[in-house]
């Protein structure tokens, strides 16, 4: 079971430990989606870009730290601003849901066939979803380059060439 405690402060200046609201078996666990896509982040993010780029600041969060778990009642928005730490749930949550793209039990099959490769897939799964931290980033950079993503590669490979040839 997932649990997330607060601490409420007692009369006598003491802290007392509350189960969150937030527990949630790992049975009930349906599904994950990694990134922002779920209607949350994207009301906020269709905020965030109506903004003006000169009046944004630094952002508070970026699209590589957003997770939503689908569970049976409701699903919860995280956002997980350590890289290792994402990873870590990530890790935890493709090989516990035998999943190959974020539902439970799309990988059963294959794990019945190849069990003994079920890390060496899970670990497949696990590059996949790096993949789309990068491409993420890299949208984050051309974004705030007011460039697109192939102006970015291009800009970064005429330096490159200008740096090492001329």
């Amino acid at each position: 079971m997932l649990q997330i405690h607060n601490f409420k402060p007692k009369s006598n200046g003491l802290c007392q430990k509350v189960k969150s609201r937030a527990t949630c078996e790992l049975k009930k666990i349906k599904g994950f989606t990694y990134g922002p896509f779920s209607s949350r982040f994207w009301m906020l993010r269709k905020h965030i870009n109506s903004i003006p780029l000169q009046e944004k600041k630094k952002p508070v969060f970026h699209a590589w730290q957003c997770i939503t778990i689908q569970t049976e009642q409701r699903d919860v928005d995280l956002v997980i601003q350590k890289d290792e730490d994402m990873f870590n749930l990530l890790s935890f949550l493709v090989f516990e849901l035998q999943t190959l793209d974020g539902r439970r039990g799309t990988a059963s099959r294959v794990f019945g066939k190849v069990g003994h490769l079920r890390q060496t897939i899970s670990n497949k799964v696990i590059f996949k979803l790096k993949i789309m931290k990068w491409r993420m980033k890299i949208s984050f950079m051309a974004r705030s380059q007011k460039k697109t993503v192939k102006e970015l590669f291009l800009s970064a490979i005429l330096a490159s060439y200008c740096m090492l040839f001329l």
